[in-house]
């Protein structure tokens, strides 16, 4: 899964966007791959989080939704996560 919290600006004061991949191990317990979290634009952030999904091959994204939901997902799809 590709999990992320976008921040709504991108300059030097502000917020990382968070983005992590995470697995489920063979053994149960649950495993952090790559940590990907910076100071993004939200064309940026949209793309590395759409990259991120189809390098570590995810059947998911998470996104924290309380930063606009279906403004979140139109970012996504417009950044080339056509299937996400």
């Amino acid at each position: 899964v590709v999990a992320f919290d976008p921040a709504v600006t991108s300059d030097s004061d502000s917020d990382e966007t968070g983005i992590i991949v995470a697995a489920k191990g063979s053994d149960g317990n649950y495993y952090i791959l790559a940590d990907y979290s910076g100071i993004y634009s939200p064309a940026a952030w949209a793309q590395k989080v759409a990259w991120a999904y189809e390098f570590h091959k995810a059947d998911r994204v998470i996104a924290e939704k309380n930063n606009g939901g279906d403004l979140v997902k139109a970012t996504l799809r417009a950044a080339g996560g056509k299937n996400l």
